[in-house]
């Protein structure tokens, strides 16, 4: 029941502003701290609250842009949320939110675009993106 209201709000604040009228959403609290890192390693944030949004709505990114045909609104998204483009290779740096390690594989592939094999099909990650 809350997943069908937070659909709803999503569609009225779309709807909302296609027509001009600004329109926002609150999904909640995020609470986070800085951790130090090594030189030359990005900033690492750890959310201490607000994961599971933070998550979902990661999910809805790479959903929206899986199945978009607008190239350039796909590249945005990718660039914009998903992707560290500072990142050449496919370190835990190249995404931009480090899911926790049980479904760390999973959600990287799904970020990454790559093949999943069905093992990986039964993780609660990979049932959450498909839906």
């Amino acid at each position: 029941m809350l997943w069908t209201c937070s659909i709803n709000d999503i569609i009225r604040v779309t709807n909302n502003n296609r027509e001009l009228k600004k329109s926002e959403h609150f999904f909640g609290t995020v609470t986070f701290f800085q951790t130090e890192t090594a030189f030359g390693q990005p900033n690492k944030l750890v959310l201490i609250d607000g994961q599971q949004r933070v998550t979902t709505t990661m999910l809805f990114l790479v959903a929206l842009r899986d199945v978009i045909t607008d190239d350039r609104l796909k590249q945005f998204i990718e660039s914009k949320y998903l992707r560290n483009d500072n990142v050449s290779d496919d370190s835990e740096y190249k995404i931009k939110l480090k899911q926790v390690e049980t479904d760390w594989k999973v959600y990287c592939d799904i970020i990454l675009g790559n093949h999943l094999p069905e093992k990986s099909k039964n993780s609660a990650i990979y049932r959450n993106y498909v839906y």
